[in-house]
């Protein structure tokens, strides 16, 4: 049986987020350039770019389309589950794959190489709700339905070598109310352990859990609602919290990976907390981007902290998956079956 994980605490005062101090729209340069369309995506559920390469999937196959080509296929009928997320990292595309089934759920993670090749199963009989993977190692954080149905009872970290064929090893005991967000840098994992804490593990001791912000404000900030969303360029670790338009609307704060109180980055406050499927966030060297369905917005936040939110796309469907590569920002319309990008 695994052993309980050591968690250690940023800081111990407590702070009240609605004191933070979130910076105006000005001085930041609005978005430059007209909306693209990069790809023709109908029925796409599921999206991600990297190295150059756009992929998607309709949940049962996968596409690839280099930029300025047209797409081919690059797998079909993957597994019997629907697929529900795609990773890229390195040479690999890895493949999230699950499906309820009332109060129980079963799924599989699969790795295939980005040019082609044959797929490997790297994880089965688990319900796999997120991914993310660095040169060394596949982070996935795993979901424990509740035996009775209507919510979830726990969930877990699993971590894998990459290439080893090693199984993968579960890290800490089960923790109840999981979010679903993680991130990973070159020796290290952020994850939501339980609802508003954001922790980060270290890949050489797995068992000890670190808070990467002040817990007691990650408590009052997010509640009981799930974080669900992390995300890291390399450097910032940007996490999200949603709330509704009545206290404060859609906010994003910003943490430095090896700790520290958070910094307040953006407030939307006349705008309703999302509903998923759609909420996604991506972070490059200047900006952290968020998806935003009920609205049709993309949203954008500068990382320096000296001007606050935008709107970066308005009036786009149902946004969804947004990535940043090579200097645009693409996202995914589920409605209209399209992969739009705009310059940062």
């Amino acid at each position: 049986m695994a052993s309980a994980p050591v968690v250690t605490s940023a800081s111990a005062a407590p702070l009240n987020p609605n004191e933070l101090k979130f910076p105006s729209a000005w001085p930041c340069p609005p978005p430059e350039g007209e909306i693209q369309k990069a790809a023709d995506s109908e029925g796409a559920t599921s999206f991600t770019a990297y190295d150059g390469e756009l992929y998607w999937s309709n949940g049962r196959s996968i596409w690839r389309q280099r930029e300025g080509e047209k797409p081919t296929v690059l797998l079909k009928a993957v597994t019997a589950f629907p697929l529900t997320e795609l990773y890229a990292q390195g040479d690999d595309l890895f493949i999230l794959a699950k499906k309820s089934f009332g109060a129980t759920c079963s799924g599989s993670v699969h790795v295939v190489p980005r040019k082609g090749g044959k797929v490997a199963t790297v994880m089965t009989g688990k319900c796999p709700e997120s991914i993310a993977a660095n040169a060394s190692h596949i982070a996935v954080v795993v979901r424990t339905p509740h035996p009775e149905g209507g919510g979830w009872e726990s969930g877990n970290l699993h971590l894998l070598e990459r290439g080893s064929g090693k199984p993968a090893v579960k890290v800490g005991e089960d923790a109840v109310g999981i979010g679903s967000g993680v991130a990973m840098l070159k020796d290290r994992v952020f994850l939501e352990p339980s609802a508003g804490q954001v922790h980060s593990v270290l890949l050489a001791r797995p068992n000890r859990f670190d808070a990467v912000a002040n817990s007691s404000l990650l408590r009052f900030a997010f509640g009981y609602q799930d974080l669900r969303l992390i995300a890291t360029n390399g450097s910032d670790t940007v996490f999200y919290y949603g709330s509704g338009s009545s206290d404060g609307g859609p906010r994003l704060f910003k943490v430095d990976a090896k700790g520290g109180d958070p910094q307040a980055l953006a407030s939307f406050s006349d705008i309703e907390r999302p509903r998923p499927p759609g909420m996604n966030l991506a972070v490059s060297e200047k900006y952290a981007y968020l998806t935003h369905p009920n609205s049709g917005y993309v949203l954008r936040a500068a990382l320096s902290g000296k001007c606050g939110g935008e709107f970066f796309a308005k009036e786009r469907g149902n946004p969804d998956w947004v990535h940043v590569m090579n200097g645009w920002v693409y996202w995914l319309d589920r409605d209209r079956g399209t992969i739009w990008r705009r310059h940062e």
